[in-house]
């Protein structure tokens, strides 16, 4: 179009378009030649689908056919050279992957190689490590050996020692052993201690009360040294004299070892009956009460029984004072393994004749102190049912004796260690209580001050009871149980009180019969 129907003017290049119509004229060759271009690649395409797709149904016209064989034959090259280069790449992966696993074929056969012979190593260091070990163990077992026959020789030195020492003590204290001819012509084992009889505590009621606080003095010295020599925790703690404390005491187990102040419980009524009540009440409460290894008063001449009438609370804290001494002695002596003569509170209660056994006698053979304890566990036997077994007994008898071998110092024979535990004598003893010494020898000691009290009288007494009474009947005594004396056994019970109240207000002529028979 050359001109616009609307402006009619002509279009060129110079000149621009005028208004719409003239552009919209202008576009029409545009839309023209895309409009070619489309048919042109629509007919393309259809050319295209024919060669490449699908057998059409209608037939091609020459030029597509020939295209289409033309282009088959590409493709049939085409994919054979895709063949041929993924054949050439397999092969090339297969070369590689051969190498590789030659490669880690022989990196396998040096690892096995090397593993055996590391095992090979390993089984050569094995044997050389059991030598190693063996020569080692048996150095140290030699070792142990000689330093443990060492420690034994060591500690048979410082048993020695321990003995010796006690020994010593012994001697300086002239404690001696003699046989005496009694009347009735049997003879009696006397044991003397500082040139003092050391007697059996039943037979104490006619001896003078300053001897026998002299002896046990000396005796109650003799038993703390060898506790401590020996390295011994006695049951019973022993005070000896010191400063303000002029005489020995001991503790109840139970007040032992309380790491308090002790002060010095005094002598005769001071000792039964405290100052005031206020002090009575401090001394109960703040401090532990010692029990006397001493009697009497300011006469020297008086004996036992005459001190046990007059001081009857007083005398019966000493009766606790000497079973418990009687005791530790017993339980020292079972510690070291001497086991005869401690198995009854009669045999106990002879402290001269234990002491003596432990310190200075001869050791005795295996056979002697064997039937002496096979005696021993059948008087036992015979007094008590106890449940103790045969095995027990069987390795008390069979348990060394030998002066030091336990302490509680000592780590080769410990006294608190469990084998201790279970073989030393002193714990499995029969008396595992003071009580079981003191309560049957105040009985037997007051039962015998009783029945002598008609055994012998004194003319002046008889005289007095003339005077008083012409026509007395003597009243036969009987054997006393210990029952009216319970009173005595506590510590200042208001009992006790009114008994010594009544027992001091008058003791001559016929008043003495205390003990008739209650209707």
């Amino acid at each position: 179009m050359d001109s616009c129907p609307v402006c009619h003017k002509h279009f060129t290049e110079e000149v621009p378009a005028n208004c719409a119509s003239c552009v919209t004229n202008m576009l029409y060759t545009c839309r023209f030649d895309l409009a070619r271009v489309l048919l042109e690649k629509e007919s393309l395409q259809k050319k295209v689908e024919a060669i490449v797709g699908p057998e059409p149904e209608q037939p091609l016209d020459e030029e597509t056919a020939r295209l289409r064989k033309g282009w088959q034959r590409q493709q049939e090259k085409i994919e054979e050279q895709r063949e041929k280069e993924l054949q050439e790449g397999l092969q090339r992966e297969l070369v590689l992957r051969k190498k590789e696993v030659e490669v880690r074929r022989a990196h396998a056969q040096e690892l096995r190689a090397n593993l055996q012979q590391r095992r090979a190593n390993l089984t050569v260091a094995k044997e050389a490590l059991a030598r190693r070990t063996q020569q080692k163990e048996q150095e140290l077992k030699e070792s142990i050996d000689k330093s443990k026959a060492q420690y034994d020789a060591l500690h048979n030195k410082i048993v020695d020692t321990r003995a010796i020492l006690c020994r010593e003590a012994a001697s300086l204290m002239r404690l001696s052993h003699f046989r005496k001819k009694t009347k009735d012509g049997t003879i009696k084992d006397r044991h003397y201690i500082a040139g003092l009889l050391l007697p059996d505590l039943k037979e104490i009621n006619n001896m003078r009360c300053t001897e026998l606080t002299a002896a046990l003095g000396n005796a109650t010295r003799l038993v703390f040294l060898c506790a401590f020599y020996l390295g011994i925790r006695l049951p019973a703690e022993i005070t000896l004299p010191h400063r303000d404390y002029p005489l020995s005491t001991i503790n109840t187990p139970l007040t032992s070892y309380l790491s308090q102040r002790i002060t010095f419980p005094g002598s005769g009524s001071s000792l039964s009956v405290p100052s005031s009540p206020t002090a009575s009440r401090l001394d109960l409460g703040m401090a532990p009460k010692p029990r006397p290894l001493y009697i009497g008063s300011d006469d020297h001449n008086e004996s036992v029984a005459q001190f046990a009438k007059k001081e009857p609370l007083a005398f019966s804290y000493f009766i606790e004072g000497i079973s418990l001494l009687a005791w530790d002695v017993a339980w020292l002596s079972r510690t070291q393994g001497f086991v005869a003569g401690t198995e009854t509170w009669e045999n106990v209660c002879d402290i001269g004749r234990i002491l003596y056994q432990l310190v200075l006698a001869q050791p005795q053979s295996a056979a002697i102190t064997r039937v002496l304890t096979q005696r021993d566990v059948q008087l036992r036997r015979s007094r008590s049912s106890s449940t103790s077994s045969p095995a027990r007994e069987e390795k008390e008898s069979n348990f060394p004796a030998r002066l030091g071998s336990y302490s509680h110092d000592s780590a080769h024979t410990f006294l608190g260690s469990a084998a201790a535990a279970s073989d030393n004598p002193s714990r499995n003893w029969r008396l595992n209580r003071y009580a079981m010494i003191s309560d049957p020898l105040r009985k037997h000691l007051l039962t015998e001050m009783n029945n002598a009290e008609w055994e012998l009288l004194e003319e002046q007494e008889w005289d007095d009871g003339g005077e008083k009474m012409d026509d007395a009947v003597v009243i036969k005594t009987r054997a006393m149980d210990g029952k009216e004396y319970d009173d005595a056994r506590s510590i200042m019970t208001p009992g006790a009180e009114d008994e010594s109240a009544r027992a001091s207000k008058g003791k001559s002529g016929w008043t003495k019969l205390k003990n008739r028979d209650k209707p």
